[in-house]
């Protein structure tokens, strides 16, 4: 038999598992996002699953201190789901604001940058170049196609045309890339209304790389190694930045909040029969 608890320190007990998961849904998001702003493809999966697993593993340590200490709370299943609920999301709607407001926060912004120098000025975050002119005319498309097993297949279609600095020829290597996965974007729009060479450095992953590749072989390019591509946007940074934190924030704090209804609406907070103490 367990000896009889004090109902204040059990309620102490659940609060703290109440918190640990707060924790636990925002570190999973957030690290998980970050691993998806800097990381390509593979090292994506790895770095995820890693998080998942040193979350998992976190959440079983803490069972185990609970079931000693405190037989009456049930913190297992609730820190599980936190985690499982947390990886869903990074996964989903995470996945299209946090990487980005990460990367412009971590990457800040780079101004009146010449398109020659661009590889020297690669990394992460927004770019303003100053004196370089777009190619429509050069333009390239990659498709990528997926094919899941329960049929119906689903392509993505990597698009690039050059920016190129004054007096470039098709002998000189190409130092910056405008890319694009949007059917709706238009390059030789853009450059017809005379507009800015400003937007976010895309994760130049494998398949912006056989783009590029792939364009040299279309169109004749020798392409600078370190080339980067640039996702253009009509946004400053500062409104770029202000928006994508606005919907990131609110992802956090509805995250937060759906968790602690969770938690309290299942009896988180209210006394449970004891468990059997696991050996």
């Amino acid at each position: 038999m367990h000896p009889q608890r004090d109902p204040a320190q059990d309620r102490r007990a659940r609060r703290r598992v109440l918190a640990l998961g707060v924790l636990i849904v925002n570190a999973q998001i957030i690290l998980a996002d970050l691993i998806i702003s800097r990381l390509e493809m593979l090292w994506t999966l790895v770095g995820f699953v890693g998080l998942a697993l040193l979350l998992f593993g976190f959440v079983r340590v803490v069972d185990r201190r609970y079931v000693a200490r405190h037989p009456e709370v049930d913190a297992g299943p609730f820190l599980g789901i936190a985690l499982v609920f947390a990886m869903l999301l990074s996964l989903l709607p995470g996945a299209f604001w946090i990487p980005e407001y990460i990367t412009l926060l971590t990457g800040g912004e780079r101004r009146d940058i010449p398109v020659a120098s661009a590889p020297e000025r690669a990394g992460v975050g927004y770019r303003h170049y100053t004196d370089g002119s777009l190619r429509p005319d050069l333009y390239t498309e990659y498709t990528v196609t997926y094919h899941p097993r329960g049929g119906g297949d689903s392509t993505n279609v990597h698009r690039l045309v050059p920016i190129v600095p004054p007096g470039w020829t098709h002998e000189d290597p190409v130092p910056l890339w405008a890319g694009t996965t949007s059917a709706r974007f238009s390059f030789a729009e853009w450059e017809r209304h005379g507009r800015p060479l400003q937007g976010v450095l895309e994760i130049k992953d494998l398949h912006y790389r056989r783009a590029i590749k792939w364009a040299g072989a279309q169109h004749g390019l020798q392409a600078h190694a370190d080339a980067p591509v640039l996702h253009l946007e009509l946004s400053s940074y500062r409104a770029l930045r202000r928006d994508v934190a606005l919907k990131s924030w609110l992802l956090l704090a509805l995250a937060n909040a759906a968790w602690v209804w969770f938690f309290v609406w299942f009896g988180g907070l209210e006394s449970s029969r004891p468990r059997a103490r696991r050996s």
